[in-house]
């Protein structure tokens, strides 16, 4: 069986691979975009050779690449974690204790607001519920996310 050429790595969401299988193999392409899964076979019989059927699951993954759009930065940052218990990516319900001089406890309730993930300096807002009640609490630090999401759109509009 002829060996596959070296092929220069890929970014994280797509893939192209050698499957050796009957027929002399096939060259397989799976590409993510968006949450939908993009993948097709190039069997090297269906392609007269190996090379020519790595440049055909190339051309093929390279033109669907242009034809997909991505996410935007700002999209990513806003993408829900099945982890989230706010409703609100960037926004925690904080809970902090202080021991007061007297020996008893203090314990302090707030909505943050944290600006995206590798946004240098990183920042938070923080909103009591005490002062704010707790709704409007969670409201401001929702605004307070939004506004670091809306500053990080306008730092990458003048790259």
């Amino acid at each position: 069986m002829p060996k596959p050429p070296n092929t220069p790595p890929l970014g994280d969401l797509d893939r192209l691979w050698f499957m050796p299988t009957p027929g002399l193999g096939s060259w397989r392409v799976s590409l993510r975009c968006r949450g939908t899964n993009h993948a097709k076979g190039f069997p090297v019989l269906r392609h007269g050779s190996v090379e020519a059927a790595l440049q055909a699951a190339q051309a093929w993954r390279d033109q669907l690449a242009r034809s997909l759009q991505p996410y935007t930065q700002q999209e990513l940052v806003q993408k829900l974690r099945t982890n989230n218990t706010s409703g609100t990516p960037g926004v925690f319900k904080m809970k902090t204790s202080r021991r007061r001089s007297d020996g008893s406890v203090a314990v302090y309730v707030h909505w943050e607001a944290r600006t995206p993930e590798g946004v240098k300096p990183a920042r938070k807002k923080a909103f009591s519920t005490l002062r704010y009640g707790e709704e409007k609490a969670y409201e401001l630090a929702v605004a307070a996310r939004a506004a670091f999401v809306q500053a990080l759109a306008d730092n990458h509009q003048g790259d």
